[in-house]
């Protein structure tokens, strides 16, 4: 019988769905969204093709023990009562890591030095000497991760990031992650599109990140195909035949891909690094880049035969006074592939929402994604004349119920940043005229709740001041249209508040003080949490903790 694994799969922050899709579909079982990662239970098939074909995750870890931490000596304790040697041998080598969040144990250094004293002791006790340590590229690495008073011992079966495909050369770093451009491209239906071989453009492409992941999913070539270091290749439970079986048949699968990518750049530095990449990738006969201003892009003819996605990374300014001057880019990208590339898609990742707002089109969706520590806001158009922004002036009143909401949420957005809240009520009725309370959920949803008018004000005027905050409301909180959910609220006696308005059974799930909530927006008039009962959550959360 095979033997199943605790397994945990890290993963850049907003992407665990992905991540999780993934693991499902490569046999994971139980899988489950954990803070910036996936649990999930495998057998050592799993465990090879999580770490071969995941294009989302980061670090692969194998779950050997958890425990409660009450002193530090616990970590060595526990580190040395594991039986080491089923899973190496004395000549082979071994490292230690540690990550440490919220806990008395303070040093991640010191963690990991505990536990290094815990496995050395082990086999020093039981065979008078100890392995060597070797912390670039260990036979196994062991990982401490230490919660408040929860620890976990792991062994690293990924080695290095699995978001490092292997094709760079030394140390040069890209702009994008691998596994975030992955992301970007799940988030913008690439794979889709490139089972129908549509065309793919990056008009700044860098050093060709996405460029080349889109080209690894357009062929089906394995994300880790060009590794050669793994963690469980030195790990006594690494079976090599069962290895090269899975890595034989995902090579069998990789397919022909007949439509465009291409790739262009201002920086000539940039080009030759993106050309290298590709090389090194094995995609030279398939991606094309050159040196161009994005001004100056020119439709060729292989382009014009089929539609396809654009995807950019455009800069975002750092320093003061660039997000002016950048504002004209983000301009003309919608204004120079809606007349160039009509009919086709474009998605653009920005770490300034400022930015993102001023291309010149209607957005069909957007995504929220991380690179590093810096949120990204990815926004998907669709390029065609109807999605041109056409805005009719908002009335006197409307201004100034926009201008208020602006206010608003700067101001409450800073007090819930700072007090860890995230649902609040934004708007509440602050002027007469524009009666609605307004509550935002995550930054994910928004329900407006539309109080009842005086009988004395004409319904024509009612309509026209909701759809002025229907209008105002996505664009200022930055919420998609179809997660704006209106309600109307009127006197209402008993139990008849809470009766059912929808049969939907669409649930979401929201944190708060560290514990998560179901809210429904569809199918009753409230949504489930009344977020101005938050103190007495809290105090319950608060007097529970460890019962």
């Amino acid at each position: 019988m095979k033997e199943e694994y605790k397994l945990y799969a890290t993963c850049p922050l907003n992407t665990e769905e992905l991540l999780l899709a993934e693991i499902n579909n490569l046999g994971g079982t139980m899988g489950k969204i954990v803070p910036s990662g996936v649990s999930f239970n495998g057998d050592l098939e799993v465990v090879y093709k999580v770490s071969l074909l995941s294009r989302i995750a980061g670090k692969l870890f194998l779950e050997l023990k958890e425990f409660e931490l009450t002193d530090q000596k616990d970590i060595y304790n526990e580190a040395k009562a594991i039986e080491w040697d089923t899973h190496f041998n004395l000549e082979d080598t071994f490292a230690t890591s540690a990550a440490v969040v919220k806990s008395r144990i303070k040093n991640s250094k010191y963690a990991s030095l505990l536990v290094k004293d815990g496995i050395a002791d082990y086999f020093t006790e039981k065979y008078g000497s100890r392995p060597n340590v070797d912390p670039k590229r260990p036979s196994v690495k062991v990982h401490l991760h230490v919660s408040k008073n929860s620890a976990r011992l792991s062994l690293d079966l990924s080695g290095d990031s699995l978001h490092k495909r292997g094709y760079r050369k030394g140390n040069a770093q890209a702009a994008l992650k691998e596994n975030v451009a992955a992301a970007l491209l799940y988030r913008a239906a690439w794979p889709e599109m490139a089972k129908e071989n549509l065309n793919f453009v990056d008009p700044m492409c860098g050093s060709g990140t996405i460029l080349i992941e889109a080209a690894f999913i357009a062929t089906n070539t394995p994300a880790g195909y060009y590794r050669f270091y793994y963690g469980f290749q030195g790990w006594k439970s690494h079976n090599i035949d069962l290895w090269d079986e899975i890595f034989d048949d995902a090579e069998s699968k990789i397919v022909e891909y007949s439509g465009v990518i291409r790739g262009f750049d201002i920086d000539s530095d940039a080009i030759s690094q993106a050309t290298e990449n590709v090389r090194e990738a094995g995609f030279s006969k398939l991606i094309h880049v050159e040196k161009s201003e994005l001004s100056e892009f020119k439709v060729v003819e292989s382009m014009t035969h089929k539609t396809g996605l654009i995807c950019v990374n455009p800069p975002y300014g750092i320093r003061l006074g660039e997000v002016g001057e950048l504002k004209k880019t983000y301009i003309e990208l919608g204004e120079l592939f809606l007349d160039l590339l009509p009919g086709w898609k474009l998605s653009v990742i920005s770490g300034n929402e400022e930015l993102s707002k001023v291309i010149p089109l209607k957005i069909d969706r957007k995504n929220v994604l991380f690179n590093g520590a810096i949120k990204c806001r990815v926004s998907h158009f669709s390029l065609d004349s109807d999605k041109v922004k056409t805005i009719a002036p908002l009335s006197s009143g409307g201004e100034a119920f926009k201008n208020r909401l602006i206010k608003r949420r700067k101001h409450l957005g800073k007090w819930a940043r700072r007090q860890d809240i995230s649902s609040y009520r934004v708007y509440d009725a602050d002027l007469p005229d524009y009666n609605v309370a307004i509550d935002i959920y995550e930054d994910k949803w928004v329900t407006v709740a539309e109080y009842q008018a005086p009988k004395d004000i004409e319904d024509h005027i009612v309509a026209k001041r909701l759809n002025e905050i229907l209008r105002v409301v996505p664009e200022v909180l930055d919420i998609e249209p179809e997660r704006v959910f209106l309600k109307v609220r009127k006197r209402q006696k008993g139990v008849s508040q809470y009766s059912k308005s929808g049969n939907t059974k669409e649930f979401h799930i929201i944190k708060e003080s560290g514990a998560m909530f179901y809210v429904n927006f569809k199918d009753y008039l409230d949504t489930g949490i009344f977020l101005d009962h938050r103190p007495i959550r809290k105090r319950i959360n608060s007097e529970s903790k460890d019962k």
